[in-house]
């Protein structure tokens, strides 16, 4: 089936499987910060903006985005910058949690733009 995304902010048509998910379909066109984690939509690591709203891309059919816009951080180049430093600064809490704030969660915290 053939999907037309708007991916980044540039329009994004490709003949795909029904069954393909949007993470796939993402890293497919070189977005390669979003990641495959736990694989049960728990951490968070396959975030993408879909419309301005946080999504997560290992459990949604890239079917489903026909149509939209979808961001990652790789699109967001100047907002990605605000995550420098987001990380703990306490070495001790980042060793036993890393996942407590990664930019993966600071992306999806961060109220989006408008990307016209």
């Amino acid at each position: 089936m053939e999907i037309k995304i708007k991916l980044n902010g540039k329009m994004v048509s490709d003949d795909i499987p029904a069954d393909m998910l949007l993470i796939d379909f993402v890293r497919a066109h070189n977005c390669f910060s979003v990641k495959r984690g736990c694989e049960t939509s728990s951490c968070g690591l396959c975030t993408v903006l879909l419309d301005d709203q946080p999504v997560l891309s290992c459990s949604m059919l890239a079917a489903r985005a026909d149509g939209h816009s979808v961001y990652t951080l790789e699109g967001l180049q100047e907002e990605a910058s605000e995550f420098v430093g987001c990380r703990p600064r306490r070495r001790a809490v980042w060793l036993l949690q890393p996942w407590l704030c990664d930019e993966h969660h600071c992306f999806a915290s961060r109220k989006p733009r408008s990307h016209g």
